[in-house]
């Protein structure tokens, strides 16, 4: 069967369906209290070389796209989400990646972002230690999450992610 039917696009992976998991679980929980209870949230599954790029060196289209909409302010968080985290290619290897990412976030000083009210920011998420990333030295994780667009997959990842949004829909 699988020669001809095809399934577009493909299934999620393990690390897609953890974050649609936790951020659902999340949203479920919170999604009525302060300061997300004016909230509608959207996401996009963004399919790779035709979907949403962001170009820096080269191609780089992450997987989900969130919408965090403020229907009192009118305000529009937009983040760029990236689950595969960095066990294969390390702090160097997605360095076109963190740039792509950091560029976008620039964006939402732009006069025309601002006057729409429309803030960017993205994440690459990661599941790996600190001390299994090839190249991270002597930092921790805290370091990591300060230094990069990146964000650990540990308990409270997912807060991250909305504190980020919320920060950025309201400013």
């Amino acid at each position: 069967w699988k020669q001809v039917v095809s399934i577009h696009p493909p299934t999620l992976n393990r690390d897609e369906r953890r974050f649609i998991t936790d951020l659902r679980n999340y949203w479920r929980q919170h999604h009525n209290q302060p300061p997300m209870e004016s909230c509608e949230l959207y996401v996009l599954r963004n399919l790779p070389n035709t979907g949403i790029g962001l170009f820096h060196r080269s191609g780089f289209y992450p997987d989900f796209v969130l919408w965090l909409h403020n229907t009192e302010t009118g305000k529009t968080c937009v983040c760029f989400i990236e689950p595969h985290g960095l066990h294969h290619d390390g702090l160097a290897g997605s360095a076109d990646k963190f740039a792509a990412l950091n560029t976008l976030r620039g964006l939402s000083n732009h006069p025309e972002f601002q006057q729409k009210g429309i803030a960017l920011s993205g994440y690459i998420l990661t599941a790996t230690p600190p001390k299994l990333i090839v190249d991270v030295q002597d930092r921790s994780e805290n370091d990591l999450e300060r230094e990069y667009p990146l964000i650990f997959q540990e308990e409270n990842y997912i807060q991250k992610i909305f504190s980020g949004l919320v920060a950025g829909g309201n400013s």
